[in-house]
Order: C-alpha cells, then structure tokens, then sequence
C-alpha cells in the first residue's frame, strides 16, 4: 500500500475519516451517497516540506461526496491520481471525469464537488505561495505579468502525463522507504524542488511561454560567482531553486544556462557534485571505528547509498567505504 510507513488512519467511521482528510487538505463536507454503505478508509500521509503527500482509500464499494463550501477554501492546489475506482469533479459548472488513465489538478480557492464510487488514490497537495515562488526563482520576475492557470485534467497516456505520474508514483516510494524515515533536511528539500519543478514544467499552464524563450545569452560571470560561492557556503543546508537565484540576482533557468555554458552542467548539479566532494573528505578524515559511510553520506543529503557508491567510485575510482578505511 502506498505510504504504509506513514499510516494517519484505518476506520469506518465517517466523522473520523472527515477530520483526517480535513487536516491533510482542507475542511470539506463528507458523506456517504448510498444507504447501507459504509466507509472501509485508510489514509496515509506526510509532508515534504511544504507540500503534502497522501493515500486515501474509501473503500472498494462505496460512494462518496466531497463539497469545499466557500468558507472552506483554501490557497492550495490539489493534484490527484486515482489507483482504483472513478470519480467526477464539478467546479465552476464544468465536469471533469477522473480514472485510472486520467487524473485532476485543481485549486481549492473555490468551491466544489468530488464524487467517487470505489475510489483510492494520491493526492500531491501544493500551497499557491510554494509553487510561485518555485516559478519565479525557475522563470524569473516576468511571471508576476501572467495570470497562472493550468489544465485541470492530467492525461495519463501522454508522455508528459506518464513523467508526472512516475514522478508521484516514485515519490510514494521514496518516502516509503529510507527517506521517508530520515530527518534530512537536504534531502526533503531536494525532493521538495523536484516535485515543484515537474509540476510547472510537465503540467501544461501559462507559464509555459516563458520556459519555451530564448534565454539572453550574454555572459554573466557575476551571476555564476554568486551562486558558486553560495553553493561552497550553504551545501550543508538546504538549498531551494529560490534561494539559489536569488542571492546569484537572475532566474534560475539564466543560472542553468550559464552553469551549462561555462562548467557543461546544471547549478543543482554542480551543487550534488560539490557535496559528493565533501562526503569524500569527510570519509578520509573520519574513525571508520566510530562513524560509517551512511552516517556521513546522510549528512549531506544522500539517502541511496547504491546511487552515492556509483557515482563516488566514479569520482574517485574506490569505493565509499575503501575511502573511509584508508589508513589516516
């Protein structure tokens, strides 16, 4: 079951499954559309930073209603996968039809309806005020000129809906497993970016013109100086995409651009590489009698120790652990 490792509920009482979702979303009216039925619900949940991860089952036969009333909306967008069952969104006097090949993205500023007959899905919650400051550290200021709005439907037989769709499907994973137990802040934060950065990329919305434009191609050095000695300065912390482009003075992707230009790879990237360089020197300082690779590894944001040894050995043609076994 999808995040098992972070089990909020189990219950067939409708009171109690109402506030859960209440808490994980936003407080909404819940009822039971057939006499007789009962709730059969399990809900699983986390946060990764900001955003909200959760796995609602109602049950495999029963209808359910769920109305946000105007007092209970909320600056939160809502993306939704289903993994069994139908469903039917009805906001603004539009209908949108959700199953196994189609999933809904909408925001929950205004009022509506979600009816569903033996339905189990993910729910990806996004605050508003996130995904902007995401796109505006990603696209520049030049967003703040644009109204935002997205596809409420995620066609999930396209390439681009089956990106999106991996990458909740794999999250699930990730926080299902180690990461989901770690108290890393480098690593949610990762995390936390890549689910942003997928949303406004792959989900087809208005900003989309602007990461389509011809970047400027004039040679920044500053800009890169600024970032590099950030990165040096901060890679023990989390580093957001905001962050980043703010303190270099540019849009994240005229980051991206120059990084590529000038060291052939991406800002995040020479961020991952830097931090790779201080697990190498941490593990040839370090008493392999005291601490290990992962204790070291985790430090810096790595959670996959299958992933860091490939990319170590690489590096420096041994192993983690060779290195930090080295005679001092």
């Amino acid at each position: 079951m999808y995040l098992s490792q972070h089990h909020l509920l189990s219950s067939q009482n409708l009171d109690e499954l109402r506030d859960i979702l209440g808490r994980q979303f936003s407080q909404h009216e819940l009822n039971i559309m057939r006499k007789g039925h009962e709730v059969d619900a399990f809900v699983n949940g986390c946060a990764i930073n900001d955003l909200g991860l959760t796995y609602v089952s109602y049950g495999s036969d029963v209808s359910i209603e769920a109305r946000i009333h105007e007092e209970q909306c909320s600056d939160v967008i809502s993306l939704n996968i289903l993994t069994s069952g139908t469903g039917c969104l009805q906001k603004n006097g539009r209908e949108w039809g959700l199953s196994l090949k189609k999933g809904a993205v909408f925001s929950m500023q205004q009022p509506l309806v979600f009816s569903s007959s033996g339905c189990s899905g993910i729910v990806l919650s996004l605050p508003i005020v996130s995904v902007m400051r995401h796109a505006r550290a990603l696209l520049g200021d030049q967003i703040d000129q644009i109204d935002f709005k997205f596809d409420t439907t995620i066609d999930l037989t396209t390439p681009l809906g089956k990106i999106l769709y991996n990458t909740i499907i794999r999250t699930t994973l990730d926080m299902n497993g180690s990461l989901g137990g770690l108290d890393n802040s480098i690593a949610i934060t990762n995390l936390e970016n890549y689910l942003l950065s997928q949303f406004i990329v792959l989900q087809p919305n208005s900003f989309m013109s602007l990461s389509q434009q011809t970047i400027d191609r004039e040679i920044m050095p500053c800009h890169i100086k600024r970032a590099r000695e950030y990165i040096h300065a901060y890679a023990h912390e989390k580093i957001t995409l905001y962050d980043l482009a703010t303190y270099a003075g540019c849009s994240y992707r005229t980051l991206q651009t120059l990084f590529n230009k000038v060291f052939g790879i991406s800002p995040m990237t020479y961020l991952s590489a830097i931090r790779l360089e201080r697990v190498h020197e941490a593990l040839l300082d370090a008493d392999y009698q005291v601490f290990t690779v992962s204790n070291i590894a985790k430090k810096w944001g790595f959670t996959h120790m299958g992933r860091l040894a490939e990319s170590y050995k690489k590096q420096y043609g041994i192993t983690p652990s060779e290195s930090l076994r080295q005679e001092k």
